[in-house]
């Protein structure tokens, strides 16, 4: 097993929320989210199985557990960065105001990635 952490800071504002999208929550589950997509558009394998292949390997599959786990926290000077977002949402004529909570910028987030023996190989 090995863990690599890190520390990043916020350099626009960052949204995530679970089910409730008025509560800010800094989740695993979109961190990997976000870790594929960029793991997906970066790869060199054009060949489409070959990709979702080992994409499944290392993010896991319906048939398989990824080997992946993150882990992520907050300071509690940066929880208090949390700032309520204001603007408008515009689709064809309707146009709504929406309030969303959000981290601020210079806020500093960690992660501890846990790579699992199977995948160091």
């Amino acid at each position: 097993m090995i863990e690599k952490k890190y520390e990043c800071e916020v350099i626009t504002p960052m949204f995530m929320s679970g089910a409730n999208q008025q509560k800010f929550e800094l989740r695993p589950p979109s961190i990997n989210g976000l870790l594929r997509f960029w793991w997906r558009a970066s790869s060199k394998i054009s060949d489409i199985d070959k990709l979702r292949k080992k994409e499944g390997k290392i993010f896991g599959s319906k048939e398989k557990k990824s080997k992946l786990a993150i882990k992520s926290s907050l300071l509690e000077s940066d929880i208090k960065k949390v700032k309520n977002f204001k603007g408008i949402f515009k689709c064809s004529r309707i146009a709504r105001k929406y309030s969303r909570k959000c981290l601020s910028l210079s806020s500093e987030a960690r992660f501890s990635f846990v790579f699992l023996p199977s995948l160091t190989r």
